[in-house]
């Protein structure tokens, strides 16, 4: 295994060197050796974890008041003087702000020369995924703002992971934030709720020309059940359903057939979407569900929101193997951004969020981080 790992140390070294000396011709040389270091940082996550690594940086966690709400972070500071700032999303994860493998990945965006602030977002460590999760965003960034060791010119972005993209595009279409996040960076992110919830389900995915299937994982539909099991109004639904997603996202399998005859219609109205695998059904499903569960589909689903209203730079990368999220969701909230202010990188061998063993776009990859780091740098203007 240490033999493998070695080889494949090498080969990436080898593949991002070549990379960076070509961007060298074309671009600042400081930003293609930043650019290289980062990625080196990130294809190194999985060991960095498993060192408990967090290199020469500090983390604090913080508590801080905005309005009448008291919210949670850490903050990572990098060991010199901070570049720029990121408020770094965490997905629906129980462990939230505290996964090794995000801490690795703030203290490697930290490594980078940005002052990086984790919320603790209650909601998504609890796996329920709602549209006032936004609230922390916003807070996060008022905060960032009002607090860290930031100076005006310097430029504040969001990097949101999974569905806490969501939020973070609701975010930065509030006013009281809106000219203050000047980038964001979506890795694995959706456009539509219903397309993302029929691939959950079905594992089928539409391209614009035909529909596509490929294995999805089921962890993403069995967060969405768990999520809307409180918007129902029968008890024994939510003890039931609740009961089943959690043995589920346990991998204890939970044979449901005994219970469901205990559901009320709007209870098994949730059952039977979340167990439909027919992508034929699934409008009818859809219409089927409780009017709140609906309405909260609607509410997270960014194509109800006027994105072109957005004054944010964006940077979208994306898996095309992603068996959580299809790629095609990122590609529909590309079409739907203003284009001069959108970017987006389909890489091959990124797994959801994370970095696969078989990671081969190094190029698409090199151009993502370079963009990030241009953000950073970025002498920012309103009408840009």
């Amino acid at each position: 295994m240490a033999r493998i790992l070695t080889k494949r140390w090498v080969i990436t070294v080898l593949v991002l060197s070549a990379t960076a000396l070509l961007l060298l011709l074309v671009g600042s040389p400081f930003r293609a050796y930043e650019t290289t270091r980062l990625i080196l940082g990130l294809t190194n996550l999985t060991s960095s974890v498993a060192k408990g690594e967090t290199g020469p940086l500090t983390r604090k966690t913080v508590t801080y008041q905005i309005g009448q709400q008291r919210r949670l972070g850490d903050v990572y500071h990098p060991a010199g003087r901070p570049l720029g700032g990121i408020v770094l999303l965490h997905g629906a994860a129980p462990l939230g702000k505290d996964d090794p493998r995000l801490v690795a990945f703030a203290a490697t965006l930290a490594g980078a020369r940005f002052i990086v602030l984790v919320p603790d977002i209650v909601g998504l460590r609890e796996l329920q995924l709602r549209a006032d999760n936004t609230l922390y965003v916003v807070d996060a960034v008022s905060y960032m703002k009002a607090s860290l060791e930031l100076t005006s010119e310097q430029n504040i972005g969001i990097v949101a992971l999974s569905v806490a993209s969501a939020p973070a595009f609701m975010a930065a279409l509030e006013p009281e934030i809106q000219d203050d996040v000047r980038f964001i960076l979506a890795v694995g992110g959706y456009y539509d709720l219903s397309t993302t919830l029929t691939f959950a389900t079905t594992g089928y995915y539409h391209d614009g020309q035909a529909w596509q299937y490929h294995e999805p994982n089921d962890y993403a539909k069995w967060v969405f059940m768990l999520s809307n099991v409180e918007k129902l109004g029968n008890r024994t639904d939510r003890e039931i359903l609740s009961q089943v997603a959690k043995r589920m996202l346990k991998k204890q399998g939970a044979d449901a057939a005994e219970f469901v005859s205990q559901l009320t219609p709007e209870g098994h109205a949730v059952y039977e979407f979340i167990n439909n695998t027919d992508v034929d059904n699934t409008n009818a499903l859809l219409a089927q569900l409780p009017s709140e569960v609906r309405s909260e589909i609607h509410a997270l689903s960014l194509n109800s929101y006027e994105l072109a209203h957005l004054s944010a730079r964006v940077i979208l990368v994306h898996g095309f193997d992603d068996p959580i999220i299809p790629y095609t969701e990122s590609v529909a909230l590309a079409r739907a951004l203003p284009a001069a202010q959108t970017q987006l990188f389909l890489i091959n061998g990124l797994v959801h969020v994370d970095l696969g063993q078989n990671i081969i776009d190094y190029w698409r990859l090199w151009r993502a981080v370079r963009a990030l780091l241009i953000e950073r740098d970025r002498q920012w203007a309103h009408s840009s």
